[in-house]
């Protein structure tokens, strides 16, 4: 289970790092727009492939508002730490990605998909 978690979760980093250097670097948004853009996208892919292969749940909406929630918090916790912490954008981004990944599966695995 955390081995698919993790799986979902890298190909959710990139997705996510990809479009937020994407948007940063050649269409100029901000830090804060490129990352929603990124999350979003993210959120997406990331919450389709684990409720199916790695929590073997069905879509309702109450683990999509559960999973939206929890990913939303960690967001905010971790742009607003990061942007205090580093200076360059690039660093800001990964370590977005990496705090949203370990703090999420207990969260997922202990209270969304429950």
């Amino acid at each position: 289970m955390l081995i698919k978690y993790f799986i979902i979760g890298l190909g959710s980093t990139v997705i996510y790092f990809t479009l937020s250097l994407i948007s940063l670097n050649h269409l100029n948004l901000s830090i804060l727009l490129s990352t929603s853009i990124a999350f979003i996208c993210a959120f997406i892919f990331s919450y389709t492939l684990q409720s199916f292969f790695v929590f073997k749940s069905k879509f309702n909406l109450k683990n999509l508002r559960r999973y939206l929630s929890i990913q939303l918090l960690i967001f905010i916790i971790s742009y607003s730490t990061s942007t205090l912490i580093f200076t360059k954008q690039e660093f800001t981004v990964l370590s977005i990605a990496g705090l949203m990944a370990l703090i999420s599966f207990f969260i997922h695995k202990k209270w969304t998909f429950r």
